[in-house]
């Protein structure tokens, strides 16, 4: 009997250690270069999503009408 109180002791220092080994483990994992002093050079690289591109209903590229910036044809080419 008393050999178990000292086993259920022993375990529940245990757990008590592990559980604040897991939360400082958490806590340091959460911190990046914008939380902390930490530079940019040490943050995981993680892949930013992807906006949704923003539907404006203007055709790309040079207005209607605009003049060209080309060179004109000519004759005799240099």
């Amino acid at each position: 009997m008393e050999a178990q109180r000292e086993t259920i002791a022993r375990l529940e220092e245990t757990v008590d250690r592990l559980t604040a080994r897991v939360g400082e483990l958490e806590r340091r994992l959460g911190r990046n270069s914008g939380n902390s002093s930490l530079p940019p050079s040490s943050d995981t690289f993680v892949r930013p999503d992807k906006k949704p591109p923003v539907n404006t209903r203007k055709k790309r590229g040079r207005q209607p009408g605009a003049p060209g910036a080309g060179l004109a044809m000519v004759e005799t080419p240099d």
